[in-house]
Formats: structure tokens, sequence, C-alpha cells
């Protein structure tokens, strides 16, 4: 983690949040590790307040787990957590995603259009280093994620849909060391887009529950690591 600058108390602890959040998706903290608070303003450059406010947010959105008076640890990764973590994503994105399709006009399929041809782009042009790849992959595949929901016109959905997509990224990253980026990243979705832009609700939530799904079978029911 990059030591942060001298803004005010709570621009820091949203910072100092951005910063461990960055270090747990990215597996730079370990599941299970302990946060000490000390170490970690040290390490940040801000005192230890705004330190314990962002693990207190981290905790809060499924990140960090807090143990009272014993402090923060990096929350445990699990096939019992990321299919509860499915299970709440599916209520939430397919939701959202039916107010998308029920109220989005020329400019939300425009921008759902737009993400999937970034994504088309990506599988005919992709980095050469795994690292690059999936960088780029995870960039794209939030942007289409988030354009294709942007239209259901919640503040509310789409921020809980963003958390959830966090949560689920150290899952993802998981996945994609396991299997490297899929050459066939623009088929996965453009069955998605087409069904969303056909106005087809149900079929378009079906192919959104399924999707979500991928990251399980392949870390968990391919015995790739264990529970």
């Amino acid at each position: 983690m990059n030591e942060l600058s001298e803004p005010g108390s709570s621009t820091l602890s949203a910072a100092a949040a951005d910063a461990i959040s960055a270090a747990i998706v990215g597996g730079d903290l370990a599941p299970g590790s302990r946060l000490a608070i000390r170490d970690l303003s040290a390490e940040l450059g801000i005192g230890p307040t705004p330190v314990r406010e962002a693990l207190t947010s981290l905790a809060g959105r499924g990140l960090v787990v807090a143990y009272g008076q014993r402090g923060f640890r990096v929350a445990q990764i699990s096939r019992q957590d990321l299919a509860d973590l499915i299970l709440v994503r599916n209520a939430i994105e397919t939701g959202a995603l039916r107010e998308a399709i029920a109220r989005g006009g020329a400019d939300w399929e425009a921008e759902v259009a737009a993400a999937l041809q970034r994504l088309k782009y990506f599988s005919a042009n992709p980095p050469a280093s795994v690292e690059e790849r999936v960088a780029s992959f995870e960039r794209l595949n939030l942007g289409f994620h988030k354009a294709l929901l942007a239209g259901c016109g919640s503040p509310r959905l789409i921020a809980m849909a963003d958390d959830l997509h966090r949560q689920a990224e150290r899952y993802r990253n998981l996945m994609l060391r396991l299997r490297d980026v899929s050459p066939n990243v623009y088929d996965e979705h453009r069955e998605l887009a087409d069904l969303a832009l056909a106005r087809d609700a149900d079929g378009a939530c079906a192919w959104l529950a399924e999707h979500n799904q991928i990251t399980l079978r392949l870390i968990y029911d391919n015995a790739a690591i264990a529970d």
C-alpha cells in the first residue's frame, strides 16, 4: 500500500479504506490475516483514527471482520461465503436489471452497446502480460455490468451492486489465477446484452444469475482449492 497524503480526516478515512480494500482484493493482505491499526497507520502515513474508521467501514462491506477488543482481520474466503455472496448479488442485480430493462432509454442502450464493444476489442487484442490482462478485464467487466444496471435509476441499488461486485473481485482474482482471462469474454457477455436490449427481462435475469455462478464453479467445483 502507498503512503497517503494529509487531507481532512474523513478524506483520509475514505482513502485508507480504498488502499486497504485494494490490498485485500489484490491478495496483498491474505484472508484471515490480522490488521493491526498501528502497523497500517505507519504504512499509510496517517493517524490511527482514520485507519480504525476505514477498517470499521470495510467490516460493514464484508471485506474485514471486527473482533471487538481483539481488533480486525481480513475476512476469510470459502465456498459458503462465495455462495452467499452470489445469492445476494443475484437478488440485487437481477432486481436492478429488471428495472433497467423497464426504464432504460436510448442513452442506456448506447452505454451498454459501447461497454460490450470495449469487451469485444479486448477479446481480439488482449494485453501480453497476465497482470495487464487481469487488470484490463476487471476494469472492462465492471464497466459493462455498471452500464447494464445504470438504467435502473436507483442510486441505492447501483451502490449496493458496486459494493457486492467489489467483494466478489478477490474471488475473481483467484479464479483468474487458475484459468487466466478467457478469450471468449466478449461472447460470454454478448448474449446478456442482447437479451437486455431486446427487453427480455426474464431471459436476461436468468442469464445473469447463471453468469454469476461461473466463479464458484471454476474455483470450488473443480476442487482447485480447498474449502
